[in-house]
C-alpha cells in the first residue's frame, strides 16, 4: 500500500513486521509476567514448606481466594492499588516488581530470538 504525500511516496512494507514485534513483545511480557507471578509464590511458600497448588492464590490477612481477575499479573495490583479489594491490607509492591522484570527479560529475548528468525 502506498501514500501520496505531495511529490513523496510513503511505503508500508514494514507495517506487518512492527505488528509481529509488537505482538512478540507483548506475548513474551505476558508469559514472562506470569512466570514471575509464579516465581513469587514459589519465593512466599517454599520457606513455609506450603503447597504451591493448594491453596489457590489468595489474600494472606483475610484468606479469600483471588479471582481470577484479581490474580492477572502486574495489572490487578494496579488496579486494585497494592491492595486486597475485600480487606484494605497492602500487597508488597515486590510482587509487581518482580513480574515485571520478568516480563522485560522474556520480551527481550522473544525479540531478540524471533527478530532472528526473520
Amino acid at each position: 500500500m502506498h501514500h501520496i504525500f505531495g511529490n513523496s511516496v510513503v511505503s508500508h512494507k514494514r507495517d506487518p513486521e512492527i505488528l509481529m514485534i509488537v505482538v512478540l513483545a507483548l506475548f513474551g511480557f505476558a508469559l514472562g509476567a506470569s512466570i514471575g507471578s509464579f516465581l513469587t509464590v514459589v519465593r512466599y511458600r517454599v520457606p513455609k514448606h506450603q503447597s504451591l497448588v493448594n491453596p489457590p492464590s489468595h489474600c494472606d490477612a483475610c484468606l479469600r481466594p483471588l479471582r481470577p481477575v484479581e490474580n492477572i499479573p502486574v495489572v490487578s495490583w494496579l488496579i486494585q492499588r497494592g491492595r486486597c479489594r475485600t480487606c484494605g491490607v497492602k500487597v508488597p509492591g515486590i510482587y509487581p516488581l518482580i513480574e515485571a522484570a520478568c516480563g522485560l527479560v522474556v520480551a527481550a529475548v522473544a525479540l531478540v530470538v524471533g527478530r532472528s528468525l526473520w
